[in-house]
């Protein structure tokens, strides 16, 4: 379900944040491997197949506390998607609160995503370095997005998200394997019925993602691929003590 594959954002975020200021440790590959701009979002996108925007990422509990907030810049083009995050504006109540000042401090504030469905890879990169981590994306759900879908959607109301009248909808997508899919999106009537908001549910977690500042033509393809000379490690540790041997080697001015 859309639900659970949303569930590890928190985990990918905070491995973000603390592979940046070196307190990442044996699950860091695990976590990476389950980004937030996850392939079961491309279904409730619809015929878009292009767009940038402005995305908000935010979480809370049972009780309707806000357990996380991650503002980011966000592109799609033909099932390609990049996120672009500045991991000094992300709070999180899991997050040490010298995290992202001590990613900022080794210039490691910013990461870029990078999901590949047609590579079947997922990539977190640091410009800065000039590194990234990469990850398998799994065979089963990437090949599934190639056959048609099922799509089930009953109207739940009508709301003002922003300033722009949506249709509220459930929505249950059944793909080709049989897996079913279930989200609440407000589609915006003056947007081309664009989801600007995405709300699943994960037990005690409610997560929702919030686009803004939409624009809807292509980004430039060069976006989504990873940048020459990008160092690729396979282990998010073996990034980290690269990065520190680095930062290390230059302080010491060798």
């Amino acid at each position: 379900m859309i639900a659970t594959r949303l569930h590890p954002v928190r985990n990918f975020l905070l491995t973000v944040c603390l592979l940046a200021s070196g307190l990442v440790r044996v699950h860091a590959q695990t976590d990476i491997a389950s980004p937030a701009l996850n392939t079961a979002m491309l279904r409730l996108f619809g015929g878009i197949t292009a767009f940038s925007a402005h995305l908000e990422i935010r979480m809370t509990d049972a009780k309707g506390n806000e357990t996380l907030n991650a503002p980011m810049k966000f592109s799609l083009l033909d099932g390609k998607m990049r996120g672009d995050l500045d991991v000094t504006k992300m709070k999180s109540k899991d997050l040490p609160a010298f995290a992202a000042s001590a990613a900022k401090s080794v210039g490691m504030e910013r990461v870029v995503t990078l999901v590949r469905p047609d590579m079947k890879e997922t990539y977190l990169i640091y410009p800065a370095f000039q590194a990234c981590v990469v990850a398998p994306m799994d065979d089963v759900e990437v090949d599934a997005l190639k056959k048609p879908a099922k799509l089930e959607k009953t109207p739940l109301g009508k709301e003002t998200i922003d300033g722009h009248a949506c249709i509220k909808n459930k929505v249950i997508v059944t793909d080709a394997t049989g897996e079913k899919q279930t989200a609440t999106i407000w589609c915006a009537t003056d947007l081309k019925d664009f989801p600007v908001q995405i709300r699943t549910v994960d037990g005690a977690d409610t997560t929702v993602l919030k686009f803004s500042q939409l624009k809807f033509e292509k980004p430039d393809g060069k976006l989504f691929d990873l940048p020459k000379g990008t160092a690729k490690y396979t282990d998010a540790q073996d990034l980290t003590k690269a990065v520190m041997k680095k930062l290390l080697s230059e302080a010491l001015g060798k």
